[in-house]
């Protein structure tokens, strides 16, 4: 059985996204936890360079809802691992030209986080 949890629109890079969801594939939903509020507190960087609070952040809360999903299933919390976690490129949000200048693109991003056993 699998557990999924899906968000969209993000307001987060997906690099960095990606280099914090490669960290965490194939570990235990409770490390992974542990890994993310670390990171969030400033205690252990990830990969052992930086951070990433924001995205930490936001990781968190995803994986929150698909542990409350595997609840929903009745799956045991306990052997629950993370199988896949997918990040995709979203939509670019443009603000407006100001004068003479361009617009800024603000870059979104949509992420899948998939727990089995």
């Amino acid at each position: 059985m699998i557990a999924s949890a899906f968000i969209k629109n993000l307001r987060i890079s997906t690099k960095n996204a990606t280099k914090v969801a490669r960290f965490l594939k194939g570990k235990s939903v409770k490390k992974a936890r542990i890994i993310l509020e670390r990171a969030i507190k400033g205690i252990e960087p990830i990969n052992g360079k930086k951070y990433y609070t924001k995205t930490s952040k936001i990781m968190l809360k995803a994986l929150e809802s698909a542990i409350a999903n595997a609840r929903n299933k009745k799956m045991n919390e306990d052997k629950l691992r993370i199988v896949n976690i997918r990040i995709h490129k979203g939509p670019k949000i443009v603000t407006p030209k100001k004068a003479k200048f361009a617009g800024r693109r603000l870059k979104n991003s949509h992420i899948e986080i998939i727990l089995g056993y």
